[in-house]
């Protein structure tokens, strides 16, 4: 059984931040327990966010109703990431005992991150159109580029899992600024639309390099991404 010495020495930077009890000397169920009870907190934060912006919104029937797809794609990503990071039939055979921890910690995380990106929707885009294509297209293009040497330090076993994540993650990025775009008027519309998928692009870069950087060796959650 893994130790909870390494487990915590594993978590203890991005991950367990996210985490708002302390972790202290518990075992390997407690610790799980803990990220469970997180991870429920966080989903009932994520659905009150939701329903406030779906009431706030409530006259714009086009606008919710997109919402309400984008959710549902983003839900198809969230799970098709979880399962590129831990794609193994038999996980506690692959990961061992800290499968249940690692995998909550990485739900929690793609929870928090919805719920920001929800709080977040009726920010004001107030650049133009020029500029905002010209770094949708730097964005697109550092996205790509990174997939690719992701494809290329995953298993080649694996590979299935990561390209299904990213065409659930293109799915959903495309329903969630199609749906904000709508909030825009007639002169701005395309602009949210082109600035919401450059911040989405963003923050899916960063997910696709955890596996082009690997993680130190020791990291009991690091699932498919490669040990440096």
């Amino acid at each position: 059984m893994t130790s909870i010495r390494t487990i915590f020495l594993a978590l203890i930077s991005i991950w367990l931040l996210a985490l708002p009890e302390p972790v202290r000397s518990q075992s390997q169920s407690e610790l799980n327990e803990q990220a469970t009870r997180s991870v429920e907190k966080a989903d009932l934060k994520l659905n009150k966010i939701y329903k406030e912006v779906v009431a706030k919104y409530s006259a714009n029937q086009i606008f919710t109703s997109k919402l309400r797809t984008s959710e549902a794609a983003w839900i198809g990503y969230r799970d098709a990431h979880l399962k590129s990071i831990f794609p193994a039939d038999k996980p506690f055979d692959e990961y061992g005992s800290a499968y249940t921890l690692c995998y909550q910690v990485e739900l929690l995380a793609q929870t928090n991150k919805r719920s920001e990106q929800l709080a977040a929707i009726s920010n004001a885009c107030k650049i133009d159109l020029a500029t905002a294509e010209s770094q949708f297209k730097a964005e697109e293009l550092q996205l790509n580029t990174t997939y690719e040497q992701a494809s290329t330090k995953i298993a080649p076993k694996y590979l299935r899992y990561l390209r299904e994540a990213e065409s659930e993650w293109r799915a959903f990025r495309d329903a969630e600024s199609d749906a904000l775009a709508t909030l825009g008027s007639s002169k701005n519309r395309e602009v949210i639309r082109l600035n919401s998928r450059t911040s989405l692009d963003t923050a899916r870069v960063k997910e696709l390099n955890s596996w082009v950087t690997g993680f130190e060796e020791g990291n009991v959650c690091c699932g498919s991404r490669p040990v440096r």
